[in-house]
């Protein structure tokens, strides 16, 4: 090993100071790492006692508690001008996968094709976080929109996720008039028309989700309204919302598929793990070698 620098040496004059400052090392080592990881995980507060109120609701089984005993569930409310938030929660896979996918979808009928989809894409653990993605259901097939940084951050916000107890959840604000001066090809489209709508989960893979479960007995068989909903009237809200834009002008392709996601402080913690992990190594090994 080579010489420790001379910052390390004064603690090695004595063994019994340098054991006295391994409590200490060790207590800065957990406390960041703990911390921060309990902070990534904590539970989404769901609340479902304003359904059928200011909230729309469809959950499996019906009447079901999102933080006990809901296999999955999809809420939507009017929070502010021209602000959807989109509430996803479902039971982990089983077995369990990698990513798991939380998805709404808007349709004109009660079939699979020509419908706008959110889609949430969330890690087995939850640290890294769940990222957001615009898609679009062409038939029974379903491929992400190509949209711009600018696009992304006006069609959604305040993203949430977590896994906790078997459970995962997805939360962000969904613009019901996008500002954006491109529908791209008909695939996006404002909320504030009559859908009936889709709520699915299975896995998924870093640049697309794979095929829901298609036996109608399954948990995790997808959920379908049984009335058409207009998203803009959910709790009959008296915001004042932006008038429509989209499709005002043409259509122009872009060159990379975009997402959000939410923050990662795993990547601070990380850092920080690692410092406290060498200040505590850092002197063992000069002691010992």
């Amino acid at each position: 090993f080579l010489p420790l620098p001379s910052l390390f040496r004064p603690f090695l004059h004595s063994s019994n100071q340098f054991m006295m400052i391994i409590p200490l090392l060790l207590l800065s080592f957990f406390s960041s790492s703990v911390f921060s990881i309990r902070s990534w995980t904590r539970q989404i507060d769901l609340d479902n006692s304003e359904c059928n109120r200011t909230k729309w609701c469809m959950m499996r089984p019906r009447g079901c508690h999102p933080d006990r005993d809901c296999t999955q569930g999809y809420m939507l409310s009017v929070v502010g001008p021209n602000q959807l938030k989109v509430e996803m929660f479902a039971q982990s896979l089983v077995p369990s996968v990698p990513l798991q996918y939380l998805a709404l979808g808007f349709s004109k009928d009660q079939k699979m094709g020509s419908d706008m989809v959110s889609e949430c894409v969330v890690s087995e653990t939850g640290v890294e976080g769940g990222e957001v993605f615009l898609s679009y259901n062409g038939g029974k097939n379903n491929d992400r929109v190509h949209i711009d940084d600018l696009e992304a951050e006006v069609i959604y916000s305040d993203i949430r996720s977590s896994v906790v107890n078997g459970r995962i959840s997805c939360t962000f604000i969904q613009s019901i008039r996008p500002q954006i001066d491109s529908s791209h090809g008909g695939r996006i489209v404002d909320l504030d028309t009559d859908f009936y709508i889709f709520g699915a989960t299975g896995s998924a893979q870093p640049d697309e989700v794979n095929p829901h479960d298609l036996n109608r007995d399954s948990f995790y068989f997808p959920l379908i309204s049984e009335e058409m909903v207009n998203p803009i009237k959910i709790g009959n809200t008296k915001f004042a919302h932006p008038g429509t834009l989209i499709g005002k002008t043409t259509w122009r392709p872009t060159t990379h598929s975009h997402h959000l996601t939410t923050p990662r402080p795993v990547v601070v913690a990380a850092s920080s793990v690692i410092l406290s992990f060498l200040t505590l190594v850092l002197p063992l090994t000069y002691f010992l070698f």
